[in-house]
């Protein structure tokens, strides 16, 4: 999760008039003429008491961000495919003097009212609207508090610098995948855990069940791996660029690779990934789905010497 803390990265801040202060001055300087013209003494009691509040809004305005100490963490949007919402959870806390007063979020057009009161912290969900596959970054926070009467607002602007990685959208009524034979265990069981005899250790790669771990040999040595067993021959789907030939359009056949995915996800079942530059070997499980899904949303058709991040996602 990527935090931010405004007591630690200050940032200006801005004092607002509401629209409710807005009219609540235009009343106070319509008084003011009124009692000008005439000439009416109370009236200017009543006057300058309307605008004394005024001011001292303003500066219990300045005081709700400045002041008071505010933590906002934003953490990374999850899982997520071009058109879908991007979900970013959000957090906010304050401290013992807190004036229990909302605090509004706002980013891209998206508006977020939190309620939080003092020593508390409040969690939510900004959800931002996405469009494309790739890094989706979440623009700059707004953050606004108004004071007790609402007359006026202090508002502040945060850059999270939180990322999430929106995948491409899976075609609908995709054909299915085409399979090759892997071969025998020797050609995979180096990559896959199967569920027999003991085979070997390799080196822990993160996602790997922590059951498979070798929690004896990690005390001994302080490194953490983990270990193979014996597999049969498995058959595996073959995902590759060239299986999509018969579409032109780029993004369509990352769709349609990103459907092949999902559905071997789906079944548990192993697969490779192919793409121009960069090959993702034999593998099963969520973790192998969630770096071939990161590797189509990272990739770039028009790139001469493509290499994608195969073992690159955000979030």
């Amino acid at each position: 999760m990527k935090r931010t803390t405004l007591r630690r990265h200050p940032t200006r801040i801005l004092i607002l008039p509401t629209r409710f202060g807005l009219v609540f001055s235009g009343v106070a300087v319509l008084t003011l003429i009124g009692c000008v013209n005439y000439q009416l003494s109370l009236g200017y009691a009543l006057t300058f008491l309307l605008l004394s509040l005024w001011m001292i809004s303003a500066v219990h305005a300045s005081r709700a961000l400045s002041c008071t100490p505010v933590s906002l963490a934003v953490g990374p949007g999850g899982r997520t495919f071009a058109g879908e919402p991007v979900h970013f959870p959000v957090t906010l806390t304050t401290s013992a003097d807190s004036e229990g007063l909302p605090i509004t979020v706002k980013a891209a057009g998206t508006t977020l009212t939190i309620e939080i009161w003092a020593e508390g912290v409040a969690r939510e969900t900004l959800t931002l609207p996405s469009t494309r596959r790739g890094i989706f970054t979440l623009p700059v926070v707004r953050l606004s508090r108004p004071d007790p009467l609402g007359l006026w607002r202090a508002v502040q602007h945060v850059n999270t610098r939180s990322l999430s990685l929106v995948f491409p959208a899976p075609e609908e009524n995709a054909p299915l995948p085409p399979e090759f034979a892997v071969g025998t265990a020797e050609s995979f069981q180096q990559r896959a855990l199967g569920d027999e005899d003991f085979h070997a250790l390799r080196s822990y790669v993160r996602g790997d069940a922590p059951g498979r771990i070798a929690w004896r040999h990690a005390a001994r040595t302080g490194r953490l791996h983990t270990k193979l067993f014996d597999a049969p021959g498995v058959r595996a789907l073959r995902l590759s660029w060239d299986a999509t030939a018969t579409l032109r359009d780029p993004e369509a056949r990352l769709s349609r690779l990103t459907a092949w995915v999902l559905h071997a996800e789906r079944l548990g079942q192993a697969f490779d990934l192919e793409l121009p530059g960069e090959s993702l070997p034999p593998g099963a499980g969520p973790a192998h789905a969630l770096r071939a899904l990161s590797a189509l949303a990272l990739y770039d058709p028009e790139a001469k010497a493509h290499r994608a991040p195969v073992t690159a996602h955000i979030g």
